[in-house]
């Protein structure tokens, strides 16, 4: 089977959403890293980054 990205851009796209929204409550990234993203995602800082500027 065939590796496509589509799984890893959906789960990019939940995450700029949630970090959208979080941030127009006047939150900061590492915030939103520390709090939100980290646990429910299992992913680091820099993978965080990574798909903050996925398309």
């Amino acid at each position: 089977m065939a590796y496509n990205r589509e799984n890893y851009l959906k789960r990019a796209r939940e995450v700029q959403k949630l970090t959208e929204k979080l941030r127009m409550q006047g939150l900061f990234y590492k915030e939103i890293y520390r709090d939100h993203i980290e646990h429910q995602y299992k992913i680091s800082m820099r993978t965080y980054k990574n798909w903050l500027k996925a398309k």
